[in-house]
């Protein structure tokens, strides 16, 4: 077995302990949105229909935001073999993680050579940006991974031709079923590779035309969801005309706070004063740049357009914002791996060998680094921004046979929760689901089996009469309604730095 082999087996082995390991206790909590991917997966695996009983759909209701369900489709399988847990519905993002590590290989490849498909395979295993959307569940993971895989096929085709640009198209195509940013940069990256390739695509003649009604018949169908009002809806929440904020996002995206330093603020989706990128890349991306702007190839005029639109569908929104400018993840780790390699070139003799252990040493240390930021730190600061808690209160409240159990409108999308922790039959929940409108998440009345959720005035205007109940409360919401009425506090969820987070009362 070849030293490259090797090299590139420890890599994916490396990709895949960073995403697999403690899976569904770290990130410290569920978000409502994985709670939602989770509850239609299982709603599909039972049923074939969503939550809200549509039948096999290409995009489905999420708290008022019509998106794709092909991340909900893919938690089918792993709720079949797993069960309906954390760990089975976060585990197709860490896998098409480990396999957009293989793909960034094979891309590296085929834009310069092996040993840089290698090392940008490797900068994307360990990159904190990558790491992070690989371990929750969440659809933008997806997006990187079809546009690498296009991006493959497509510069295989230009090389050996064959059928092979007739699955980069199929591949581009997917993009549109991913992330919402796709249907930006999908498009606007298609059209500017065409330009650029346009005389090898006029070439191919009718053998281009296959690939192209692939293209039609990818886009039409996204595109009609798109430009429906229900496709709009989050768009319509986010988007104004504001060219000059644009821009200043737009700058954001290539600027050293959000690449190096800060990165995302919110901080589901970035470390704690951490930027997307480690500092080691302040140097290694000028020197890929230079590396790429030298050779003057048309592979490497890709990748500057790769860089030039990632940001644009980000920028439309917000400024610094880590998921919507996910696609530009690979291409931070592949322009960095030619900078490594630039370095290379340049060094003679034994100063090359000296290079190479001080350049390992110093990506070594910088993964070891965010190792410890995110497995030890992270779980500790950001478990209230992930809902931490909920899982124990949702078993609390499924261990008893209370006939009622109350729930404080308060938690935020608390149903979904419910829904999921209880795995309530779907072909149940689908005869009277509840719909929340984009932007206007808060409810004040629903009920479902035994759980009802409530404002708590309602539910202490009920307390006189709450026999065999429980109830499920933010910390301090329910304390003074249990002076003066039958229920008593038997249970306290705390967060890991001390702090309660949600109580439970019982009335008997």
């Amino acid at each position: 077995m070849s030293t490259h082999v090797i090299a590139l087996a420890a890599t994916l082995v490396l990709a895949a302990l960073a995403r697999l390991y403690r899976l569904a206790n770290i990130p410290n909590g569920f978000s409502p949105d994985e709670a939602s991917y989770g509850y239609n997966g299982y709603s599909f695996l039972l049923t074939g229909r969503d939550r809200f009983g549509n039948a096999f759909p290409l995009f489905a209701d999420n708290f008022g935001d019509l998106i794709s369900t092909s991340y909900m489709w893919l938690t089918v399988p792993s709720i079949w073999l797993f069960g309906l847990d954390e760990f089975a519905v976060r585990l197709p993002a860490a896998l098409a993680g480990i396999v957009t590590v293989f793909v960034l290989y094979k891309l590296g490849g085929a834009v310069v050579n092996r040993w840089v498909g290698l090392v940008a395979a490797l900068l994307l295993a360990i990159s904190p940006w990558h790491i992070q959307v690989s371990r929750y569940a969440e659809r933008s993971q997806l997006l990187p991974l079809f546009f690498c895989l296009g991006l493959w096929l497509f510069l295989r085709w230009r090389k050996e031709g064959g059928r092979k640009l007739l699955w980069s198209v199929l591949c581009f195509g997917l993009c549109f079923y991913t992330y919402a940013s796709a249907r930006v940069f999908a498009p606007l990256f298609i059209a500017g590779a065409a330009l650029l390739y346009f005389r090898e695509l006029r070439a191919a003649g009718r053998y281009a035309l296959w690939p192209l009604g692939i293209l039609v018949a990818c886009f039409l169908p996204a595109a009609l969801h798109w430009i429906s009002p229900a496709g709009m809806a989050r768009a319509s929440y986010l988007l104004e005309f504001a060219p000059f904020d644009w821009l200043v996002n737009y700058l954001s995206y290539l600027g050293p706070d959000y690449l190096f330093f800060n990165g995302d603020p919110e901080i589901r989706h970035s470390l704690l004063n951490v930027g997307q990128l480690y500092f080691f890349e302040l140097a290694t991306l000028p020197m890929g740049i230079f590396f790429l702007v030298r050779r003057k190839r048309k592979e490497d005029a890709l990748l500057g357009l790769w860089l030039a639109l990632y940001p644009i569908p980000a920028a439309l929104t917000d400024p610094s914002h880590a998921i919507r400018s996910i696609v530009g993840v690979p291409l931070f780790a592949l322009v960095s791996a030619c900078g490594l390699y630039q370095a290379v070139l340049f060094a003679r003799g034994r100063n090359r060998w000296l290079l190479g252990l001080v350049c390992t040493g110093m990506v070594a240390g910088s993964a070891v680094v965010c190792g410890q930021r995110y497995f030890v730190d992270y779980p500790g600061y950001a478990a209230v921004r992930w809902t931490y808690g909920m899982r124990e209160v949702m078993h609390y409240a499924e261990a008893g046979s209370h006939r009622q159990v109350y729930i404080s409108n308060r938690i935020f999308l608390s149903h979904i929760f419910a829904l999921f922790y209880s795995a309530y039959p779907p072909e149940k929940y689908q005869r009277q689901p509840l719909r929340v409108q984009q932007g206007n998440w808060r409810y004040n009345d629903f009920a479902f089996g035994r759980y009802h959720i409530l404002p708590m005035w309602q539910i202490d205007a009920r307390a006189q009469q709450c026999g065999d109940a429980l109830l499920l409360a933010l910390a301090g919401e329910a304390r003074q309604m249990a002076e003066r009425t039958p229920y008593r506090l038997v249970h306290s969820v705390k967060v890991p730095d001390g702090r309660t987070a949600f109580e439970i009362y019982e009335c008997e």
